[in-house]
């Protein structure tokens, strides 16, 4: 088989042992073989109607360029979305972690029966949404319950303040009708 890389001192000489052995095998077909120069190639070859067979090779670097090109290009866009994805994800859990920080403070303030700061009901998370407006009505209603009590609870003590004047009233003249009961008794 003839030879193109250093054509004059390669001409009539055989092709690599590599090649050699596939073709015994096959008489036509491809082979991943070291050439001669001792390059990873990838031949193909095929019987002519004269009893040669023709071979036509590639150095497999040559061939994997492009491919390694793309597989550079893939992994180098494929890094890109990973960290812009990375810094989406954490920019979201950031900005949702403040808005549930915000509701936890809020739930605990209620829950200690303080009046909680009005809740940010604007965030634009649907479930902490539901959240600060759940609390901010439980607030507003604790609250209304709370004067409500505190009112019926004053007029609770008005009314005990003014029967036990009334109890006392009563009892000071009952005393002083015992005692003047008394009088008349020992006379």
């Amino acid at each position: 088989m003839p030879r193109i890389p250093e054509h004059t001192e390669r001409v009539g000489t055989l092709a690599a042992p590599g090649l050699r052995t596939f073709i015994e095998k096959a008489r036509e077909g491809w082979s991943e073989n070291v050439s001669v120069e001792g390059n990873w190639i990838l031949t193909g070859y095929v019987p002519t109607g004269y009893g040669w067979t023709v071979g036509v090779a590639q150095l497999q670097s040559e061939l994997t360029k492009p491919i390694n090109r793309i597989l550079w290009s893939l992994g180098l866009v494929g890094s890109c979305l990973l960290l812009s994805s990375l810094a989406l994800a954490w920019w979201l859990s950031s900005r949702a972690g403040r808005n549930m920080s915000s509701l936890a403070k809020a739930a605990r303030a209620v829950g200690e029966g303080a009046v909680p700061l009005p809740l940010a009901t604007h965030t634009s998370f649907l479930e902490a949404r539901i959240i600060a407006e759940s609390l901010d009505t439980a607030s507003r209603e604790l609250r209304k319950r709370g004067d409500e009590l505190a009112h019926i609870n004053s007029r609770l003590e008005n009314e005990v303040a003014e029967r036990t004047s009334d109890l006392m009233s009563e009892m000071r003249r009952r005393e002083e009708g015992e005692g003047t009961l008394r009088q008349t008794q020992k006379m």
